[in-house]
Formats: structure tokens, sequence, C-alpha cells
């Protein structure tokens, strides 16, 4: 067969893996010509490549031509099709240079897998200082550490060509200059990550279990969820009269699920489809509410038993910074943070937490008869508070609470009589103080009594109310803001901002003139 219709030693340059599939593309078109017939004419499945048992079906028929006495050649489509090509027919290719010619492709697959598959993989023995040493006999390999992990690095003449590193926790990356490619490992040896660098960006891909389960370029929008798409196919399904139903694997989709796959799943989720896959399923009225509760259920345990969740989980108590999340509910955050700067508040806050044996918590606040249970899978997907993930059940619990009204917009006055509640002696209502009005020392008397917690709202002008966007009187004091007032001197009073960590000090007059109204409540525990 002609030189320029024989495949070159960088075969394996031909191929392109595309979702597990190996599509071959070459720049020489009689190379590519012939694969294009052939995959027309046996690409059973329509995958776009030809593999296995596909290219086995060609090589039968291919033999049949020849061994069948009766049967000519000409009569076959690919015959036909070298036949009628006149750069092929020039070169009378025969059956057996396409036999040959399969023959190399399917070495060059399966080459290309077995590294595909080597790759799934850290086998510690190939990441030896002795077998890294063989591999590279014209470089330096040293064994280093620090106090995170142990590390090997080869070294070349222009630098760093490999670093393999072993973290503290068990975990592995190998980290290649040379390639643009980053691999990461767990504890078990199975590939996690990969980041690699070419001409179009960076492309990452998350694994688990061996499969990619989610793909994304480098401006993080994600190209390609199988896990996620399936389940929103699942979920969005409808009957024949175009009525919500439920697709009937969408048990054995959220199966898919893992600890070590759910977080990136559910912002995937969230990405590709523009809300939580927990308000996907809450809202989905055509889901039979048994198979809802063992969905929630399944993926709430792989939240629970991942590490993330592990190191970051709440432990019922407000001890970390926080800040208000996505939603108008400054009302909230702030009463919060007033109540959490009071010795006594604190423990109030901290008692209405309790965890259950599932991993979810229990919210019991003082001003309400009812209990409130937050699971992980909440949350984690909503867009409230960050920081303290505390803060974020009491959130959570109280969008519950105020079910109808909702939290995105409220009076500071209604979180400190549900935050505080009441007790046998006294009911405790929340009052309010106009600081224009009165003195500067009832003001200082007020906020300085140990005993209550003090909250203040920015006022908002007529020319506002009709708009969404707040206009700041200064980069401080955004109007129609809720701040908690945290002490007063002769001259500052002390806020806390619920977006921000540090704490604002504004003149008493200017205090005066911004905000017109506080809202307050005296802190009881008897608990």
């Amino acid at each position: 067969m002609s030189g320029s219709f024989e495949l070159n030693n960088n075969t394996e340059n031909n191929f392109l893996n595309y979702n597990g599939k190996m599509l071959f593309k070459s720049n020489n078109k009689l190379q590519q010509a012939i694969y294009d017939k052939l995959l027309s004419i046996f690409d059973t499945n329509k995958s776009g490549c030809l593999e296995g048992d596909e290219i086995k079906n060609i090589w039968e028929q291919l033999k049949n031509v020849n061994s069948n006495k009766n049967q000519n050649l000409e009569e076959t489509e690919i015959a036909n099709f070298i036949k009628n090509n006149k750069m092929l027919s020039a070169l009378k290719i025969k059956t057996s240079d396409i036999v040959n010619f399969l023959n190399t492709i399917n070495r060059t697959i399966e080459n290309k897998k077995s590294k595909e598959a080597k790759k799934l993989h850290f086998d510690e023995k190939d990441y030896s200082v002795e077998n890294l040493k063989k591999k590279y006999p014209n470089c330096i390999v040293q064994k280093s550490s620090n106090d995170n992990d142990n590390y090997i690095m080869v070294i070349g003449n222009s630098g760093p060509i490999l670093t393999i590193r072993f973290h503290k926790d068990g975990t592995k990356e190998i980290n290649n200059p040379q390639n643009k490619t980053l691999t990461k490992y767990d504890k078990k040896n199975n590939i996690t990550y990969e980041k690699i660098h070419n001409k179009k960006g960076i492309y990452e891909k998350y694994y688990d279990n061996g499969k990619v389960y989610s793909e994304a370029t480098q401006n993080g929008s994600v190209i390609k969820s199988p896990i996620a798409e399936a389940i929103n196919r699942d979920i969005c399904a409808k009957t024949k009269l175009g009525l919500p139903t439920t697709g009937k694997d969408i048990e054995k989709r959220i199966k898919q699920i893992t600890s070590n796959n759910v977080f990136k799943l559910l912002d995937d989720y969230k990405e590709l489809y523009g809300e939580t896959l927990y308000d996907a399923i809450e809202s989905e009225w055509g889901m039979d509410n048994k198979v809802k509760e063992r969905i929630m259920k399944h993926i709430n345990n792989c939240i629970i038993a991942s590490d993330k969740w592990q190191a970051e989980k709440p432990n019922c108590k407000i001890d970390k910074d926080f800040h208000q999340g996505n939603i108008g509910d400054c009302w909230l955050i702030a009463s919060i943070c007033a109540i959490a700067a009071n010795k006594d508040g604190l423990k109030i806050l901290n008692n209405c937490i309790k965890k259950n044996d599932d991993g979810s918590y229990t919210v019991k606040f003082k001003g309400s008869k009812e209990s409130f249970n937050v699971t992980p899978m909440e949350i984690y997907s909503r867009d409230y508070s960050t920081g303290d993930m505390d803060v974020r059940i009491l959130e959570l619990a109280a969008e519950k609470y105020f079910n109808i009204t909702g939290i995105d917009g409220g009076r500071p006055a209604s979180a400190l009589e549900l935050l505080l509640g009441s007790n046998e002696l006294l009911r405790n209502y929340a009052q309010t103080f106009n600081p224009i009005q009165d003195s500067k020392e009832k003001l200082q008397k007020l906020i300085k009594d140990p005993n209550v917690v003090v909250t203040a709202g920015t006022k908002k002008p007529l020319t506002e109310l009709f708009h969404e966007s707040k206009k700041s009187y200064n980069d401080k004091l955004p109007t129609g803001h809720g701040f908690a007032v945290l002490d007063i001197d002769n001259e500052y009073v002390y806020l806390k901002d619920p977006n921000k960590s540090d704490t604002l000090r504004i003149t008493i007059e200017e205090f005066q003139e911004k905000f017109d109204n506080i809202e307050y409540a005296h802190v009881v525990n008897k608990d």
C-alpha cells in the first residue's frame, strides 16, 4: 500500500477522546475518506466512531469477500467506494490494505484506552524515586516535605518537569508543567480531578468511580454534566398528554450521586438550570412524595458522608463570622448579629439548634411553639448567609416560620420576637425608638443596657421606594438597610453591617440624621 495511505508513528495524535469515545481525525484525506465511509456503513449505534464489535464486523465482511469465490469484491459498498474514488483507485487499494488500516486503528485505540485506564488509578510504584530515576535518567529526582505534604520533584535542565504530592490526608496530586496538566487522586488512589491547559484555554474534568460526571471550561460554564442532565430530564418528564410526571429511572440516576461528586453535581445542576436540585424536586408536583423522600434521603446521606461536610459541618454554636447572602433579609441577619453580641443572647441562639441522629437539625425558637427541621441539602443548596453554617440553619428555619410572607424583606422587630421569645414571666415584645425625637442621653441609656439588644435601620427616601437598587448615603451606609447596634459612647455609635466583618463607627449626630427607627428587645435567658 502506498506510504501516503499508511498511518505514521504519530497515529495516536489522530484520535480525540470525546465522551469516552475515540474519534479518528486525520489530515490525510485518503485515510479520513476511508474511515468516514466505513463509519457511514458500520456505525450501528451512531456513536460517531468505530470500535470493538463494529470493527470486528468489518473484518468479517472483508474476509468473507476474499474467501467467497462466488462473491465479487465489486459488489460490496466498500469496493464500489474505492473503485469510484480516483485517488484510491490509483493507489490500487485492496481489502487487505483496509484490514491493515483497521488493525492499526484498533491497536491505537486500545493503547490509548490503556493509558486512559492507567491514569484513572494512582500506582505508587510508578511514582517511586527509583522508577522515576529510570524513567528520567537525565534529570534530578529529589524527595522533600513541608508541613502539609511530602513530595517528589523531577527536575530537568529548564526546571521542574513533574511534581508528585502526597498530602497528609492521604490524597495525591501530579503536576506536569510540560504537558500543563494537574491530576488529583483520593485516599484510595482513584482519580477525582484533572485540569488540562491547551490552546483553547483550561479544560477541567471531575471523576467519580473512574467516570467523568462533569466537564467545564476555563470560564467555569458547564460543558457537560451527564448525571445532572439525566436527573433534570426525569424531573421534567411529561406524559403523552403533556402532564407532569417523573422519569421511571430517576431513582437509578440519583444513586449515581455519591459522597465524592455530590457538591459538584449540586453546583452543576444550579448552573445548568438556574435553580437548585432541592427546589426542583420540592416544586415538582408530578413526583410522588415517597419518591421525593427517598431521593432527598440519599442526597443528604451523600452530603453527610463527604469529607467536605465533615470538615465544615455546623456545630450548633454560632462561633464564626457570618454575612448576609443574596436575599433581602438584613432585618433578620442584623437581629442575629445583635443577639449574638450579647452573652445571654448568644446562649439563647445556640440553644435553639439541636442535631438529629439522621444528620439533620431541629430548630426550636423561643418565640414559637413549633419546631423546624433543616437538612444538609437545604443548608448547602440555598444562597443564604455565608460563613457560620449555624446562622444559615436559623435563617432556613425562620423562612419556614414566615412561610407566608417569606424572609426577603421584613422588620427586625419580627425577628427579635421570634429569636428571643417569651417565658413564663414576660412576653418579650420588641419595641421601637425614634433616634431623632428622643434625646442623646436616652439613646445612650438604651444601647448601654446589657439586658437589651438593639437594631437600627437607615432611612429610605421617597424617591427610592419604587426602585429595587439601593443608593447609599456613603459607601458605609446603604439606605433602607438594617444594622446591629453594638455600643455607644459620648461621641460615636458602633454598628455591625450584616454584609461586613468590621465594626462601623459613626457619630451620634450622623446616626440621628441617617437612621429613622430603632427596634430592640430585652434578653431574658432562663434556660
